[in-house]
């Protein structure tokens, strides 16, 4: 991913920098940083912001609740995809 494909990821799901950063565990700062291509854009940063702007807003609302909704079939949807990109490390998880 590069730094204008991040902002432009951003901008089409409707988030601040700082809506973003929160939502994937950063600070405005640090997206701010990688927006402008100064700060690198990790792989496992690439997967939460994607994956963050992916999820319609009932099933974060699912997942908040503890329900197995339509978010948690596309998160193991996406790691089965990337396995064969992360190996073991991004495999999903049994509960």
């Amino acid at each position: 991913m590069h730094a204008d494909e991040l902002k432009a990821i951003r901008k089409a799901a409707g988030l601040s920098q700082a809506a973003l950063g929160e939502a994937i565990g950063m600070a405005r700062e640090a997206v701010g940083a990688m927006e402008r291509g100064t700060a690198p854009i990790e792989t496992r940063t690439e997967l939460a912001v994607r994956y963050v702007t992916m999820r319609p807003p009932a099933a974060a609302a699912n997942d908040d609740a503890g329900a197995a909704g339509a978010g948690d079939r596309a998160l193991v949807s996406l790691a089965e995809a990337l396995r064969p990109l992360l190996g073991e490390w991004f495999a999903p998880r049994s509960s």
